[in-house]
């Protein structure tokens, strides 16, 4: 299956850094509007970047790479540490999409609290979509995931699935891990979530906080149980 590993980067938001251990058979892509050199990913620049160009990216991956039949998702704070072939294999056996648990927040309402502390968005813009959510008929304990590394094949299901996501995320609050749930509960694709050690134990991947993290946010993240310091 033709993979690509994607990520991207705007801004200032993190600092870049290759992955330690990269796969052969995958392309790596890096979108960009920063003057990043890279040894593993080929750098791709935009030039005006939509607002959140970022999350399109991560969103609609097929849209930059139609060509990829498997899409393999980490955020810019994330790197692969080791062979993740075995992990991509596995996922796109099981299903059409597949993200990590969540290790804190059990379901979209806990996520919205944490992202109202956080002050991530416009409190009032998130509660109001979430509130539509269950007038809809969104499960409350629909569970929740992490977004920030996430494993797809590209086909029909993935694409109205991603669809769904985007016009969440470009109309409503920027937050995706706000949405992403519904539009998993809304398109029906099949899903399908992998333990969060993946992520916070270093199995494949590694993460380290945003470069723009304030210190009371730092706080508020560690009484979660993250280890952000």
């Amino acid at each position: 299956m033709k993979t690509a590993v994607v990520s991207a980067l705007f801004g200032d938001y993190d600092n870049w850094e290759d992955s330690v251990i990269v796969n052969s058979e995958y392309d790596y892509f890096l979108f960009t509007n920063q003057p990043i050199e890279s040894k593993v990913y080929k750098v791709i620049q935009i030039d005006n970047p939509h607002p959140l160009e970022h999350r399109r990216v991560k969103i609609l991956p097929q849209a930059y790479l139609p060509d990829y039949e498997c899409f393999v998702w980490h955020d810019a704070n994330i790197t692969q540490v080791a062979d993740i072939k075995i992990l991509v294999d596995a996922s796109v056996e099981a299903a059409d999409v597949v993200f990590l648990q969540h290790p804190m927040n059990k379901c979209t309402t806990r996520e919205l609290h944490l992202c109202a502390k956080l002050n991530k968005d416009n409190i009032a813009t998130m509660s109001k979509q979430v509130h539509e959510y269950i007038l809809e008929g969104f499960p409350i304990n629909y569970g929740a995931v992490e977004t920030g590394v996430n494993i797809r094949k590209n086909n029909a299901d993935t694409q109205r699935f991603s669809e769904i996501w985007w016009e969440e995320v470009s109309t409503k609050s920027k937050r995706d891990q706000l949405s992403v749930k519904y539009a998993l509960w809304k398109s029906g694709v099949h899903s399908q979530s992998v333990e969060p050690g993946v992520l916070h134990e270093q199995k494949f991947f590694k993460l380290k906080r945003h470069r723009v993290l304030q210190d009371w946010q730092k706080k508020i993240l560690n009484k979660q149980g993250y280890n952000v310091n």
